[in-house]
């Protein structure tokens, strides 16, 4: 049984239904190395075989991680950190990563008490050049690590005006940037269940959603593997989780924030 009651699975998609939200996942530029890897240029590596976790520990894993309440969701909870909101915008591709990177921040303790949302419509828009399109997460990534993102209060996570590209707030980005990370191979459970377990977030694009999000944890329902995930629609889920059950937690495309340099300080603006 799930304590979540949002629940996506190959009998059962409705809460995959946009409704007043939108989507923007376009994987056409993926093109993968003979690995089966698309994120050459940018810090994150491909996935390290030496951290996979065998699949007769992960039951035992879960258990014990909540336990401890040592989940992403626990902390996000008791932190009270929001999900995201892309609103109208095409950029579930950007929102992703972003939310990635708050959640090491938390994971980083980092002034826990005040969590610091991150824009996502600032890098979002600088990589689009102010239009409304969609993306794939290596065009996340690869900015996110050289320029960074802003703060929310700085811009809004929905506002795409390119006013805010100026040459102070690009220097306040630099102070919140993606330093490492790692790819996965598209659709590899074991390698997304591994990072899972080790308290790592995943930026997941699906082809079957046209959509991506940021996958939270791993969990333990009606017996098999399933997948916590944190959706960037206004109104969805419990808090903004969900869980992904059976193929479709099979992402066709997986990246891992694992490093950052999220040690700016919050300023008034």
């Amino acid at each position: 049984m799930s304590e979540l009651r949002y629940i996506i699975s190959d009998e059962n998609s409705r809460h995959a239904i946009p409704g007043s939200n939108t989507t923007g996942l376009d994987l056409r530029e993926r093109v993968e190395d003979e690995g089966g890897f698309a994120y050459s240029g940018t810090p994150v590596r491909p996935f390290p075989e030496e951290l996979l976790i065998p699949r007769h520990q992960w039951r035992a894993r879960i258990e014990e991680l909540k336990e401890q309440r040592a989940r992403n969701i626990d902390l996000i909870r008791h932190e009270k950190l929001p999900h995201k909101n892309q609103g109208r915008t095409n950029y579930c591709w950007i929102n992703a990563p972003v939310h990635c990177m708050e959640i090491m921040r938390l994971r980083q303790n980092i002034n826990p008490s005040n969590p610091l949302e991150l824009s996502s419509s600032w890098a979002g828009s600088i990589i689009k050049g102010g239009r409304n399109v969609g993306g794939w997460g290596r065009q996340a990534i690869a900015f996110l690590a050289e320029h960074g993102t802003v703060p929310t209060y700085i811009c809004g996570n929905n506002d795409q005006s390119r006013r805010h590209n100026n040459a102070a707030n690009r220097q306040t980005a630099l102070q919140y940037r993606v330093t490492d990370g790692f790819e996965l191979r598209p659709r590899n459970l074991d390698q997304m269940i591994s990072l899972l377990l080790r308290g790592i977030p995943l930026a997941g694009g699906f082809n079957w959603w046209g959509h991506e999000v940021t996958l939270c944890d791993a969990d333990w329902i009606d017996n098999e593997i399933a997948v916590i995930i944190r959706n960037s629609w206004q109104g969805w889920g419990d808090f903004g989780f969900g869980v992904l059950q059976g193929s479709r937690m099979l992402a066709d495309d997986l990246v891992a924030v694992s490093g950052s340099s999220l040690t700016g300080r919050r300023v008034q603006s």
